[in-house]
């Protein structure tokens, strides 16, 4: 039996920023009273 080392445990990791919540929204932001007007019944 042999023991073999699988992961090394770092105390930090940087990762890419997957999601522009703040990008999104700001979109969305500027986008919304027309359409909310546009579709007005």
């Amino acid at each position: 039996m042999t023991s073999v080392v699988m992961f090394i445990l770092v105390p930090q990791v940087s990762l890419k920023k997957r999601l522009d919540v703040d990008g999104v929204a700001e979109r969305w932001a500027s986008a919304l009273p027309e359409l909310i007007v546009r579709n007005w019944r």
